[in-house]
């Protein structure tokens, strides 16, 4: 997708010698990352087998006068776009008990924009998982997704009970937080020695996958906050004096994706950031929360990924 004005400063811009490459990566890594930088400050995200329609879907819907109408006549021209968005609308957690839905206008319009954007992006994660060129990349496709689809139900069940964001907001950045992994996955084979180190290729991942998640996210032209939650979402410690945002809502949601209560003592969860205690969220309150949005949760992440 094309966007004029992408930010440069979300990812690194190329270096001269004399600076020398940051310690933290060697310089092949290091230029491996500035040449994803180059394509993105294009406007180019170059994702394999993204649908051409999601494409069209984010131009729509970055058209602010866009209509319900006009965004359902771009779903349409996509059977398998058509059926996520209405899968998502007649789920239990957004339909709210109300009668099946089997007209698309009516489905955008139950669910909103930025949900019939986040069911635009799912439907593209699954066809990149089952590209051709990325067979080799399916298992780790596969978990990053469901890691994905963990993170966005719970920013959204969190963002509902704090109301520190927007709940639908939240969910798009808890699915795109981890974006940058995927597409620095697609592009491995262009530089495999990189990769055949796992720890190494973890390592890149982890340090750079954030800020080229947030360079994907503005060439899409999704909301800056969504765009500063996803570069940021490793946040440990925020001034007590900023307002509650998204991020605070991501920063928990991605943390308390790795909790597991039989093995994970929440208290130590919780006192590993304090975006836990800005939200107003204690050990006993996180348990709360989980248990009971469980059955949310589980209907979000699979309407997700049906």
């Amino acid at each position: 997708m094309q966007r004029p004005h992408p930010n440069r400063d979300a990812v690194p811009e190329p270096m001269d010698s004399a600076q020398g490459a940051p310690a933290t990566a060697d310089a092949d890594a290091f230029r491996f990352v500035q040449m994803l930088a180059s394509e993105l400050s294009t406007g180019r995200v170059d994702l394999p087998a993204c649908p051409d329609v999601v494409v069209r879907m984010h131009r729509a819907l970055s058209q602010p006068e866009v209509t319900d109408g006009r965004i359902a006549l771009v779903v349409a021209s996509d059977a398998g776009l058509a059926a996520r968005i209405l899968t998502l609308a007649n789920s239990a957690a957004l339909s709210r008990g109300g009668r099946q839905i089997v007209d698309l206008k009516q489905a955008v319009t139950r669910i909103g924009h930025q949900h019939t954007r986040s069911a635009a992006i799912a439907y593209a994660m699954g066809q990149i998982r089952l590209a051709a060129s990325l067979r080799h990349l399916r298992a780790d496709l596969a978990t990053l997704w469901q890691r994905s689809t963990l993170v966005a139900a719970l920013a959204h069940v969190i963002a509902l009970h704090t109301r520190a964001a927007d709940a639908d907001e939240a969910m798009l950045a808890g699915l795109l937080h981890n974006i940058g992994c995927v597409y620095i996955l697609s592009r491995a084979d262009q530089h495999s020695p990189l990769f055949t180190d796992r720890v190494s290729r973890d390592a890149l991942i982890r340090e750079w996958s954030p800020q080229i998640g947030r360079a994907i996210a503005e060439n899409w032209g999704l909301a800056e906050g969504v765009a500063t939650a996803v570069a940021e979402q490793e946040v440990a410690s925020r001034p007590a004096g900023l307002r509650r945002d998204l991020l605070d809502v991501l920063s928990v949601a991605v943390r308390t994706a790795d909790y597991e209560p039989a093995v994970t003592d929440s208290a130590l969860l919780i006192a590993g950031a304090n975006t836990f205690q800005r939200l107003g969220i204690d050990a006993p309150e996180l348990e709360a929360i989980l248990a009971g949005s469980a059955s949310e949760i589980a209907e979000l992440r699979s309407a997700l990924s049906e």
